[in-house]
């Protein structure tokens, strides 16, 4: 794999650091909103065989086994699988399953940071082929001290492994297509399968494929009636083992939609038949209650994932609640996510892509079509909340730039300190926001501690800092305080006594019904108050709140405490009124 002893040296340290980085977060962090429902659902599927647990509605299978691989040899009380709510089983199992919630967890998130550091032989294998082995080891240390990968590569949720999966499979394909062997289609195919089985966003691999598909015969001079029946025939080839490695995952599902799926989504379902009119008149419901198809719990979570995409969430953006993604958003949060210094090299090379770039343009573009597909589609979808949803482009994005390395520049002093800088403010940015990696943004937002007043919910605020501020209510011997938090843990589970401020009525410990609670069930008192006052910046802001100028009042005080610069500390004596 290496060539030169001098630049697998340098991967090797560069390896070390990231696995400090890591294991260093993954340890601190508590469980982030989704990881309540993902973690166990792996565990519980294997033990009962039952895939109508609602967390096959929100994404596939395959993250859900994994997060659960070491805890297969972990024996539990079978009552903790008693529920088909995810949420239920999750949150027994990180606290009441008799061991610590920091083993499990890390248990939990252990796989992930395996796969974080086998993928980092990708991102060197794959520019090292593209640019040579020093564009290798500079596309790795990209990857290393990337605070978003870091950030997300910590935690037992589906973004960073459909991140990882989305680029193998890239590369397999590109492999594929410079030598169409059965073995290479076979790795491409099982890797689309993966990707399938990890997140709906895989399905984009479809028209990626495609379309680097019909680029390369075009660009080639090969794009004729034949070539493109043989690409055609190759296609219909890997899609054929993807959908075969999605059967495997649900194990050969052949079902009903109507027996396959939780009862609250067969409901929804039926009443969506009743109204939409093409639908009744198709006869849907008959359908969907009577007739088998392969795998209904993967065409039903997707139909999910669709319907909740078509009616979009809420944002806060530049200090305003919109009721869905606008096409800045994205943008914006990607500007300002992104280390100031790599926004500067895509600029840089940009202006010298002719200069630097491979010969073969095509080897250049199946960098490029991933990016473009996968950043366009969120930037018009109305479901957004963050960095997480383009994650994946980031790995193409340091094999882009990272051909920087070959520039023959004529003032080679001036190029030297020019990369220096970089190297540096890349590396020190990573260093200084450690271990709060999820809440990083650059330099635009004027610190870290600023990201709220421009976006927050998953873009910087995942409910991850409520062990921190469990640390920091005893270091100062805060015996209670009053709290209005966002995430799905209940912050009793980390003894933390408090007084309830109004908090998102459809998370899982404020009301009943939890995630299928309604605004009716809605506990907001948003009158002003002293005392000690510890509040998420989601909901400082009001996002998720049915009252959205709740704690507006609070605005007029300046917290004594930014705990991870997510949530925020105010002592009060006497509140506006």
């Amino acid at each position: 794999m290496f060539k030169n002893k001098k630049y697998k040296n340098l991967f090797m340290v560069l390896l070390l650091i990231f696995s400090a980085e890591i294991f260093f977060s993954a340890y601190q962090e508590a469980p982030t909103w989704d990881e309540r429902c993902y973690i166990g659902t792996g565990k519980y599927i294997m033990n009962t065989g039952n895939f109508k647990n609602i967390a096959i509605m929100y994404q596939p299978p395959l993250s859900y086994y994994l997060n659960s691989v070491f805890l297969y040899f972990i024996k539990f009380d079978k009552s903790l699988f008693d529920s088909e709510n995810c949420w239920d089983i999750g949150n027994k199992i990180i606290f009441h399953s008799g061991y610590p919630h920091w083993l499990i967890l890390f248990l939990t998130r252990l796989p992930f940071m395996i796969v974080a550091l086998m993928a980092s032989f990708y991102v060197f294998k794959f520019a090292s082929m593209l640019y040579g082995e020093k564009s290798g080891v500079f596309a790795v240390f990209l990857y290393v001290f990337s605070p978003n990968i870091v950030g997300y590569s910590t935690l037992a949720t589906t973004d960073f492994l459909i991140t990882v999966i989305i680029f193998i499979t890239i590369y397999h394909y590109w492999m594929y297509l410079n030598n169409p062997t059965k073995l290479n289609m076979i790795f491409t195919g099982i890797a689309v399968g993966f990707a399938e089985g990890t997140k709906i966003t895989g399905l984009l691999l479809y028209p990626i494929i495609i379309l680097i598909g019909i680029l390369n015969l075009y660009f080639k001079k090969q794009f004729t009636y034949k070539n493109l029946i043989i690409q055609i025939k190759s296609w219909v080839w890997i899609f054929i083992i993807g959908f075969l490695i999605v059967m495997i995952l649900y194990g050969f599902q052949f079902k009903t939609f109507k027996s396959a799926l939780p009862e609250y989504y067969v409901n929804r379902a039926h009443q969506a038949f009743d109204e939409i009119g093409i639908l009744k008149k198709i006869n849907a419901k008959k359908i969907f209650d009577n007739i088998p198809v392969p795998v209904p719990s993967y065409f039903g979570g997707l139909g999910s994932v669709s319907y909740l995409t078509t009616k979009g969430l809420p944002i806060f953006v530049l200090g305003r609640i919109l009721e869905k993604n606008i096409f800045y958003f994205p943008i914006l949060v990607f500007l300002l996510k992104t280390t100031l210094s790599l926004l500067i090299l895509i600029i840089i090379s940009i202006i010298l892509f002719r200069k630097i770039r491979r010969k073969s343009l095509m080897d250049e573009l199946i960098l490029v079509i991933p990016i473009v597909i996968i950043f366009g589609i969120f930037v018009f979808s109305n479901k957004v909340s963050g960095i997480r949803h383009v994650l994946p482009i980031y790995p193409f994005i340091f094999l882009f730039v990272s051909k920087i390395m070959n520039y023959k520049a004529k003032n080679k002093k001036i190029f030297i300190l020019f990369m220096t800088i970089f190297v540096l403010h890349y590396a020190v940015n990573a260093i200084i926001i450690a271990p709060y990696y999820l809440s990083y943004t650059n330099e635009f937002a004027g610190g870290f501690g600023n990201a709220y007043k421009f976006f927050v919910a998953s873009a910087i605020d995942q409910g991850q800092d409520l062990a921190r501020l469990k640390a920091y209510m005893d270091k100062k011997g805060v015996k209670s305080a009053k709290l209005s938090y966002f995430g799905s843990i209940d912050p009793k589970d980390y003894n933390i006594s408090y007084e309830y401020l109004p908090s998102p009525y459809f998370q899982p410990w404020v009301t009943k019904n939890g995630v299928f609670a309604t605004e009716s069930e809605a506990r907001e008192n948003c009158s002003s108050i002293t005392g000690i006052i510890a509040i998420s910046v989601t909901n400082l802001q009001n996002l998720f709140l049915v009252n959205k100028s709740c704690f507006r009042w609070l605005h007029n005080y300046e917290p004594v405490k930014k705990i991870g610069y997510t949530i925020f500390v105010y002592n009060i004596s006497s509140a506006f009124r």
